[in-house]
């Protein structure tokens, strides 16, 4: 992983694209030399992510002398990121062209394919119809994060319902097709549940 802080030229430009949602610019870019589709925000000391000369992301004691080009940033975050957490599908597809991962994981523990998946989830949302090309794009992505979670989610009602709730062990794959998508809430649901009485 890089640091953008190593290569400001492409970074600069790439972060510059990214906030006005120019695909052809981001493109451009990320074939610069050095460009690292995989590059991550860095917090700064202080607490803010790290700027370039006052164009950055968005940090609220410098907010009067630099306009942000991002208000939100995590530590942890890649372009990716960046791009779907405002919508920009069409960036998000540069960026996984040029070998950026969906598997990520910033500092709150957000990953870019589990973003896609909300999206996925939610095919009335106002931005939803800009992302078809992009959710096909990584439907098998998408797809394997579904079969992973549903695993997991399995796993841990087995656990769980063996010990606590043994009647329950044969509703599990009925819970599961009920609660498709949101298989990791089940599973909350019940360590909550069960954790309370236990």
């Amino acid at each position: 992983m890089t640091s953008w802080l190593c290569e400001p030229r492409w970074a600069h430009e790439a972060l510059q694209a990214l906030s006005r949602r120019d695909a052809p610019r981001l493109r451009a870019a990320l074939q610069l030399p050095s460009a690292n589709a995989h590059a991550i925000v860095t917090q700064r000391p202080g607490g803010a992510p790290f700027d370039f000369a006052g164009e950055g992301f968005y940090d609220a004691l410098a907010e009067k002398w630099a306009s942000p080009l991002f208000k939100h940033a995590i530590d942890g975050d890649t372009l990716l990121h960046l791009a779907l957490r405002q919508h920009d599908p069409v960036c998000a597809r540069v960026l996984l062209d040029a070998g950026a991962a969906l598997e990520t994981v910033n500092s709150a523990k957000e990953t870019p394919v589990a973003m896609l998946w909300a999206v996925h989830m939610e095919p009335t949302a106002p931005h939803a119809a800009s992302y078809a090309d992009l959710l096909e794009h990584t439907k098998l992505q998408l797809q394997q994060y579904q079969e992973a979670n549903a695993a997991r989610a399995r796993d841990g009602l087995v656990a769980v319902y063996t010990r606590y709730a043994p009647d329950r062990l044969g509703k599990i794959e009925l819970q599961l097709r009920e609660f498709y998508g949101r298989e990791l809430d089940l599973l909350a649901r019940v360590l909550e549940k069960y954790h309370t009485s236990s």
